[in-house]
């Protein structure tokens, strides 16, 4: 699977996900083939963050191991 860096406008998630079916590699075929950067289908939009502030630091669950 090659994912080539693409403007907003012209990013299709839709078709990168099929993509990726297709290879049958899943997550561990991407790490095999050395990609060096999260690929994009796998990346919140940074909007999500931006705009909810600090409330989302009250969603991610602590769980205390010791």
């Amino acid at each position: 699977m090659v994912v080539t860096k693409t403007d907003e406008a012209e990013y299709n998630r839709a078709s990168e996900l099929k993509a990726l079916d297709e290879t049958k590699a899943s997550v561990k075929g991407l790490v095999d083939s050395g990609v060096t950067e999260i690929p994009r289908i796998f990346r919140h939009p940074e909007e999500i963050f931006i705009s909810s502030g600090d409330s989302w630091y009250s969603t991610i669950p602590l769980i205390d191991l010791g």
